[in-house]
């Protein structure tokens, strides 16, 4: 809606109550007849709403208010005013005296004024000004509109030419002429000053463009480098922080501006105000996972492994001894600098709080490095083959037979210790098959006897320790190898040093 300080659309509902009663009887008035008394009344007594309207507004200090009143007492003054004339009638024209020319004077009105006329014509400005005062202000960058209100404006004044300006009715018709054509620049001035800036356009397309790809950014996937990671979050830091809040302090500046589109700038602020915000918190909390979770985990492996007590020798045979337990702890050391680093990367990039000292520890991963090492080492010199529990030949007879079979896949012994004495045990177990109309109860009772061996066999350039239960059934279930000795169980122990079989 145009804006005109002397035509401004009432903010207040009771000054809007009171302009619609003054802009109908403003067009009622010019028909109004000198001496028409009443009339006039009748227009007064209808004007008293518009008053009662005006006293109850509750600011009296506005400008809708004032421009409401000084129209309301100009328009009782007028109709007043024409109420205390006499009604006289028409005088016969004169006949022009004699030697004069019989035309009129000079400066004299060429036209008679005919009310009739005149209060259509009054009716036509003011609904012009009506339908002008109700467009957008984004209708007057139409440059054919604007042209058609200037014409009609040019039009409206025509009709006044050769009537007398000092007539009241003349004169009140030229004056809503005149605030057509104020209401006019006015509008224009606002529109000029409302337009969206050169290459407004575009910059919104591009913007609209962009945060509608939403893969413009992309989630940190494996391998990853310290560099890599480092370089992507601080270029996300820098869209985060600088780039999207100049974009949204941009499309603020833009707002309501003629010559963008409305929906285009609703749904690319929308974008930048709150979808990207919530899309990089994402992001951002799953990247703080996927970076920071390992990064933990590295210092909790870390906090175990350097508690590790070189005096415990079980400790140290769990920890470095066991086949393949020294390369598997090397390599989760190499895992958790990778992970600290990356964290270390992540966290610069970004510009935020550590989370961890990750200068110190990548220096307990050094130190952890150096203490698995020494335990290795200090641990293999103290391995020792356990005390023989009997020296029974036919024990370690039958499980040489029984070691030697194909099928169980150990080594040949270097050495063969009985370390645990032979047993009788037992044991009873039950099964339920369930079938379609009975269900089948089984009952086993195992009986077999079981002794255990320590053997130590070639791996490789090492030798291994290796502990094996040997067993016989004398019964057992129905797929139980009954009757001979096997291979129940095989672990196998430690690495131990040549020089130290016999100690």
């Amino acid at each position: 809606m145009l804006l005109l300080p002397a035509t401004l659309v009432a903010q207040d509902q009771l000054v809007r109550q009171a302009l619609r009663v003054i802009e109908k009887y403003e067009a009622l008035e010019p028909s109004l007849k000198p001496g028409d008394v009443a009339t006039a009344n009748r227009y007064l007594n209808g004007l008293r709403y518009s008053a009662k309207r005006l006293r109850a507004a509750y600011k009296k200090n506005t400008i809708h208010w004032k421009n409401a009143s000084k129209r309301y007492q100009e328009l009782v003054a007028r109709i007043s005013a024409k109420a205390k004339m006499e009604s006289t009638p028409a005088k016969k024209a004169e006949q022009p005296s004699a030697g004069s020319s019989g035309k009129p004077a000079s400066g004299e009105a060429t036209r008679k004024v005919d009310l009739r006329s005149l209060q259509a014509l009054n009716s036509k400005v003011q609904r012009a000004f009506v339908n002008l005062r109700s467009r957008r202000i984004q209708d007057l960058a139409n440059e054919r509109y604007v042209q058609q209100v200037r014409e009609q404006i040019l039009g409206f004044r025509a009709q006044l030419k050769g009537l007398p300006p000092q007539d009241s009715s003349v004169s009140l018709v030229a004056g809503n002429i005149a605030n057509l054509e104020k209401l006019l620049r006015a509008g224009l001035k606002q529109m000029r000053a409302n337009s969206a800036p050169q290459g407004a356009v575009e910059k919104l397309a591009k913007l609209k463009a962009f945060y509608q790809s939403w893969n413009k950014i992309q989630p940190l996937v494996p391998p990853l480098e310290p560099e890599f990671v480092e370089n992507w979050a601080k270029q996300l830091r820098i869209f985060r922080d600088k780039t999207m809040p100049a974009d949204l302090k941009w499309l603020d500046s833009v707002r309501g501006k003629i010559g963008l589109d409305l929906k285009d700038w609703q749904r690319t602020r929308g974008l930048v105000a709150s979808s990207w915000p919530l899309k990089l918190r994402g992001l951002l909390e799953k990247n703080t996972s996927y970076i920071h979770g390992p990064a933990r985990s590295a210092k909790y492996f870390l906090d175990a492994t350097l508690k590790l007590d070189l005096s415990n020798a079980t400790a140290v045979l769990n920890r470095v001894l066991l086949n393949g337990q020294l390369e598997r702890q090397m390599k989760r050391l190499e895992e958790s600098k990778r992970a600290l680093e990356l964290a270390q990367a992540y966290q610069r990039g970004l510009g935020e709080k550590k989370m961890l000292d990750y200068e110190a520890e990548l220096k307990r991963v050094e130190e952890a490095r150096t203490l698995l090492q020494t335990a290795a080492k200090q641990g293999l010199a103290r391995v020792r083959l356990p005390k023989a529990a009997t020296s029974d030949e036919k024990l370690r007879k039958t499980a040489y037979e029984v070691l030697a079979r194909k099928k169980y896949g150990a080594g040949k012994p270097v050495r063969l210790i009985v370390n645990a004495k032979l047993q009788r045990k037992e044991k009873r177990e039950g099964t339920i098959t369930p079938g379609t109309v009975h269900a089948t109860i089984s009952v086993y009772h195992y009986v077999w006897d079981e002794y255990q061996v320590c053997t130590v066999e070639k791996k490789g350039s090492e030798l291994w320790i290796y502990f094996n239960t040997i067993r016989f059934y004398h019964k057992g279930g129905s797929t139980t190898p009954t009757g001979q000795w096997i291979l129940s169980k095989r672990f196998e122990s430690s690495p131990i040093l040549e020089e130290n079989l016999d100690k």
